[in-house]
């Protein structure tokens, strides 16, 4: 009995510490350490304050069009091309960012890091939700969703005292954990192939409790949206 738990344990662990890593990685090195980065790109001339919260508001919007767009992308490149693509060009964006080269420059490079972060988030889950035991779901989930607000916390400690030795220094730092987290994956993204999208049959309703439910999280939204471009 001890042994089948060790390794129910493995099996679940399994399926979950690759999307720990891609939700730490994409969204909270990707999105929120941009929040500990902003006051030393002011201080060091890199940005005026303005166009630092524009490119918090341009990386919002990348994250909004990657997860609008993960679906179709998994179905035209396949999901394990689509979530090792978003490892690689997470990295390459800090890297890019390395320069200070001013508000242009930097914007494509936030917006893309916003992309990579919603595919990251969106596909990644449904990757391994896919061959993992229906019973280890939720825990897989939470892991997965974890790595979120471990990323902020690591960014919050780690990022301040590299950006005190200037933003160039947290920009490598940020790639480079972006790079492991890259490595160590890699091998787990294996057998996604394209993924068909469901064919709508008439013209289907949403019942009140669908409705009242996308409605609880565009409320949500509304109000996170404002504090999340910081």
């Amino acid at each position: 009995m001890a042994a089948l738990a060790r390794e129910v344990r493995v099996i679940w662990w399994r399926h979950a510490w690759p999307g720990f890593l891609g939700t730490l990685s994409g969204v909270g090195f990707g999105r929120f350490a941009y929040t500990s980065l902003m006051p030393f790109l002011i201080a060091s001339g890199a940005l005026s304050a303005a166009a630092a919260a524009y490119l918090g508001a341009a990386n919002l919007l990348g994250y909004f069009l990657g997860a609008a767009l993960a679906a179709r992308l998994a179905q035209a490149v396949g999901m394990t091309r689509a979530l090792r693509a978003a490892f690689v060009l997470t990295t390459l964006s800090f890297i890019a960012c390395i320069p200070e080269w001013g508000f242009w420059w930097y914007l494509p490079w936030r917006v893309l890091v916003g992309v990579t972060g919603g595919l990251l988030m969106v596909l990644g889950p449904g990757f391994l939700y896919a061959g993992s035991p229906p019973a280890s779901r939720g825990r897989i989930g939470g892991v997965v969703f974890a790595g979120v607000g471990v990323g902020i916390a690591l960014a919050g400690l780690a990022v301040t005292p590299l950006a005190a030795l200037g933003p160039a220094w947290a920009w490598g730092g940020l790639a480079l954990a972006a790079a492991i987290a890259s490595v160590a994956t890699w091998p787990r993204w294996r057998g996604g192939g394209a993924v068909p999208l469901p064919r709508r049959r008439g013209k289907g309703r949403l019942g009140a409790a669908a409705s009242l439910a996308i409605l609880g999280f565009a409320m949500d939204g509304i109000g996170y949206t404002a504090h999340a471009l910081f």
